[in-house]
């Protein structure tokens, strides 16, 4: 893969072409990724600019996938493409289009996080980083500590806690049970509190979390910094970490937090590219959903839940 991809994006619903563009940043900070709503300005980027990669919805006003693939055809076009279907043409048609030239990988909508950007991957040729998954032997060391750490700072300020559900934010309600809503509690703060991590032996970590994070949760709590505390979204963020925390319990969540930040660094590493695309659907759209499922299904899809 090349050191700065450049990655083709077009799709003529906004809400879904800044999804992607949010995924993609995430996975792949280093990429330039353009973004565009109507194929025939896409098509004059590609006649321009041979990109890394070009990912496309299939039907479009004016022209569909078809009509690029035609067109990437007549260029003789050697960069994969990668579809988003929706069974309108079919996988078999779009296939029959492409023919035996064009390199065309086909995911259906709606999908999954994880295996998109996998796809992503294996189109652009890419190695994740490798800086060494937690090893069980680690984990098992440091849990302990991390865990009572984690008590102790959540009895320290268990008299500051609050309700989110006492908030009253206007939207949390349309994608969180009340349930949840009224068990998840948050504190406000002037910097966030975070692990002594090198003390605990876990010192490669420790440029990953940030006491000048915005936001960070430990089991039912999260905390979040007194100047963003009018911040919804960041709020709706931390309650996708409370839910995570509530279906894998402390020692999942902890490791599969910390092997993500071990593989993948922080903006990168699943449970946070989980949080950040649902936060990002939150932020662009105003149609309600079930949070609590959607991570259930994202974390099965991860194979971290049955």
């Amino acid at each position: 893969m090349t050191i700065k991809p450049r990655i083709v994006v077009v799709n003529d619903e906004p809400f879904l072409l800044e999804a992607v563009d949010q995924m993609l940043k995430m996975r792949f900070p280093a990429a330039q990724v353009l973004l565009f709503g109507k194929p025939e300005d896409a098509l004059a980027e590609l006649a321009a600019r041979d990109p890394d990669l070009l990912i496309s919805d299939t039907m479009m006003p004016k022209l569909n996938v078809m009509d690029v693939l035609e067109f990437l055809k007549k260029r003789g076009a050697e960069y994969p493409v990668l579809v988003t279907t929706g069974g309108c043409p079919s996988d078999q048609e779009i296939m029959e289009c492409a023919g035996a030239n064009l390199k065309v990988h086909l995911i259906n909508i709606p999908f999954e996080i994880e295996p998109f950007l996998r796809l992503v991957e294996q189109c652009l040729d890419f190695e994740p980083r490798a800086t060494g998954a937690m090893t069980a032997g680690e984990f098992e060391a440091a849990y302990p500590l991390v865990y009572a750490w984690i008590e102790q700072t959540l009895a320290t300020h268990a008299p500051r806690a609050q309700s989110v559900a006492s908030l009253e934010f206007p939207r949390l309600a349309q994608y969180f049970p009340p349930e949840v809503l009224a068990g998840a509690k948050v504190v406000q703060v002037d910097a966030v509190p975070t692990p002594p991590l090198a003390q605990l032996g876990l010192g490669r970590f420790a440029g990953e979390v940030s006491e000048h994070a915005a936001g960070i949760t430990y089991l039912d709590t999260f905390f979040v910094r007194n100047d963003c505390r009018d911040a919804e979204a960041l709020h709706f963020h931390e309650l996708v970490h409370v839910v995570q925390w509530q279906l894998l319990g402390p020692e999942r969540f902890l490791m599969a937090y910390g092997d993500g930040l071990a593989r993948c660094g922080y903006r990168n590493s699943p449970l946070e590219v989980m949080a950040y695309m649902l936060e990002s659907v939150f932020r662009n759209s105003s149609t309600g959903f079930n949070v609590v499922k959607v991570v259930q299904e994202q974390l099965g899809e991860m194979r971290l839940v049955g």
